[in-house]
């Protein structure tokens, strides 16, 4: 959970706010996968919590909330892709 505050060598290893997120989120669907029951939820509402906490709102829908958690848990999005999605979403 604390890797969007990596760093390496005095570097963010994530800068932006959707990078952040998207580690967040795809490390609950797909990586971790650390609860027995909630784990596409859990996603969800980390990366809306990380934006919203870091100040950003991300324009979607919950139905697109939902395509792209389950693109993320089919394989069919990777991490960057998701970073790369919320970046397009972002205010």
């Amino acid at each position: 959970m604390l890797s969007p505050a990596q760093t390496f060598g005095g570097k963010d290893l994530y800068p932006e706010v959707a990078d952040k997120a998207a580690v967040v989120s795809f490390n609950i669907a797909k990586t971790y996968h650390p609860f027995v029951d909630g784990n596409k939820r859990g996603a969800s509402i980390a990366l809306l919590a990380t934006c919203y906490l870091n100040g950003f709102v991300p324009v979607i829908t919950q139905a697109e909330l939902v395509a792209v958690i389950m693109l993320i848990v089919e394989g069919e999005m990777d991490r960057e892709g998701l970073a790369e999605y919320l970046r397009d979403r972002m205010t």
